[in-house]
C-alpha cells in the first residue's frame, strides 16, 4: 500500500510540475509572440506613414528591442544579478516606450505587452506602479502632444488594466501549483517515512517470529535429550 501511495504520489508530483512548466511557458510564447506583433506592427505604420520623426521612432523602437532581448536574458542569470539588472532594464523600457509612444501614437499599443513583462519581471507591487506609471504617461504623453481621442485614452488603460488582472492571476497560479508542489514533496516524504517504518516493522516481527521458532525447536531438543538420558540412567540402574 506504501509503495502503491508513492507511485500514485509521484505521478501526482509529475502532473502539477507539467502544468506549472506549461502555465510558465504559455505566459512566455504568448508574451513574447505579442510584443513582436506590435512591434513589427509599429514599424510597419512608421515606414508607412513616414512621419516627421521617423529616423528616433526606428531608433527608439531599436533600443526598446535591445532592452527587451537583454531583460529576457536575465532568466539564465543567477538571482542576486537578475535581481539587481530586471528592476533597470525595466526603468528603461518604461522611459523609452514612453519617448516611442510620444513620438508615434501607435506604439502606445505596446503597453499591453509590456506589462505583461513588468508582471513577469518584478515583484506585484513594482510591476503594478510600472505599469500604472507607463500608461499614465504614455496616456498624458500622446494626449498632449498628438491630441486627445477616445481610442488614445481607452487604450492604453485597458491594456494595462487586462495585463494587470491576467499577469497577477497567472502569477497566484505559479505559487498555487508551487505550494501543491511543495506539499506533495511533503506528502511523498511522510509516506517514505512510513514505509519505512513498516518495513523496519516487519523486520522486527520476522525476527521475533524466527527468535519463538529457534526458541521452540532448541526446547524440544532439549526435552528430547533429557528423556533420552533418564532413559538411559533407567536402563543403567536395571
Amino acid at each position: 500500500d506504501a509503495q502503491e501511495s508513492r507511485g500514485l504520489g509521484d505521478v501526482y508530483k509529475r502532473q502539477h510540475r507539467g502544468r506549472a512548466v506549461a502555465i510558465e511557458v504559455g505566459m512566455q510564447v504568448g508574451i513574447q509572440v505579442l510584443f513582436a506583433g506590435l512591434v513589427i506592427f509599429t514599424l510597419v505604420m512608421a515606414l508607412v506613414l513616414s512621419p516627421p520623426r521617423l529616423g528616433r521612432i526606428l531608433g527608439w523602437a531599436a533600443l526598446l528591442i535591445v532592452v527587451y532581448t537583454a531583460l529576457m536574458g536575465t532568466h539564465v542569470m543567477s538571482r542576486s544579478r537578475h535581481e539587481m539588472w530586471r528592476p533597470l532594464l525595466v526603468t528603461v523600457m518604461v522611459v523609452v516606450s514612453i519617448l516611442l509612444a510620444i513620438d508615434f501614437p501607435y506604439a502606445a499599443y505596446l503597453t499591453i505587452p509590456l506589462s505583461f513583462v513588468y508582471l513577469d519581471h518584478l515583484p506585484p507591487l513594482q510591476a503594478c506602479v510600472a505599469v500604472v506609471v507607463g500608461a499614465v504617461a504614455i496616456l498624458l504623453g500622446v494626449g498632449l502632444t498628438g491630441g486627445w481621442s477616445v481610442g488614445g485614452i481607452v487604450g492604453p488603460v485597458a491594456g494595462a488594466a487586462v495585463a494587470v488582472v491576467v499577469g497577477l492571476s497567472l502569477k497566484a497560479m505559479q505559487a498555487q501549483a508551487a505550494e501543491l508542489e511543495r506539499l506533495n514533496v511533503d506528502l511523498l516524504a511522510v509516506q517514505k517515512r512510513l514505509a519505512d517504518s513498516q518495513r523496519q516493522a516487519g523486520v522486527l516481527e520476522e525476527r521475533a517470529r524466527l527468535a519463538r521458532e529457534i526458541h521452540d525447536t532448541v526446547a524440544q531438543s532439549l526435552s528430547c535429550l533429557l528423556y533420552t538420558s533418564d532413559a538411559a540412567d533407567d536402563l543403567l540402574c536395571v
